[in-house]
């Protein structure tokens, strides 16, 4: 049975204020992916006021139309608790209004993508309040393993290669 490509929405609104939020549309097929189009969130907006703009920014970078979307990924934490409350509450409502499924990713699992097998074992580590991160290890062989919220004084050398 041959698969065919599947254009996806994806939100990435865990921490807005890293720089690294956004959305992006994209081509999905077993061969790989293929970004379509992208637009950034602004740090130094409120993020109920960005996603929608970023969302018709993405679409309108890739060429496509709301009905051409086949399904949202949305990246659910740990993060920041009200950008990720906007962010999947935009997933849901978009998904339930076209009728298409919604996919919740971990975030440490995005940021697993960013670290090459020789990197590894890495800690991951996702900002949180004042001066604590959650932590999740990425092991050798890819494997996320949630070692929680730790303050900055728990972070010891040798935790992980990177």
């Amino acid at each position: 049975m041959e698969q065919r490509a599947r254009v996806i929405l994806a939100i990435e609104a865990s921490n807005p204020s890293s720089g690294g939020a956004g959305v992006c549309v994209a081509r999905v097929s077993v061969d790989g992916v293929e970004v379509l189009g992208s637009c950034a969130l602004d740090g130094g907006s409120r993020a109920s006021d960005g996603v929608m703009v970023a969302v018709d920014g993405a679409c309108g970078a890739a060429g496509v139309g709301a009905r051409d979307l086949e399904a949202i990924a949305v990246s659910v934490g740990p993060g920041g608790f009200t950008a990720l409350r906007i962010a999947t509450t935009t997933a849901k409502t978009l998904g339930y209004a076209l009728g298409i499924g919604v996919i919740a990713v971990p975030t440490a699992a995005v940021a697993r993508e960013s670290v090459a097998a020789g990197d590894r074992p890495a800690l991951i580590a996702l900002a949180g309040k004042k001066d604590a991160a959650h932590l999740t290890l990425l092991s050798a062989d890819g494997t996320l393993t949630e070692i929680g919220v730790v303050g900055a004084g728990g972070i010891a050398p040798g935790m992980a290669r990177t």
